[in-house]
């Protein structure tokens, strides 16, 4: 995909810029969703 994108537009790097991009997105909202998780787990644990 990267390849095709690279071929057409003659852009490196903006195909890896917006993957990273998505990544970073990804990333962060797993890891609040995990946090929020494990605060209701020890919250339970607690009583």
């Amino acid at each position: 995909g990267g390849d095709t994108i690279r071929s057409i537009t003659y852009q490196p790097y903006t195909p890896l810029f917006m993957t990273a991009l998505v990544y970073l997105v990804i990333v962060i909202a797993l890891s609040a969703l995990l946090t929020r998780f494990e605060r209701r787990l020890h919250r339970s644990d607690n009583r």
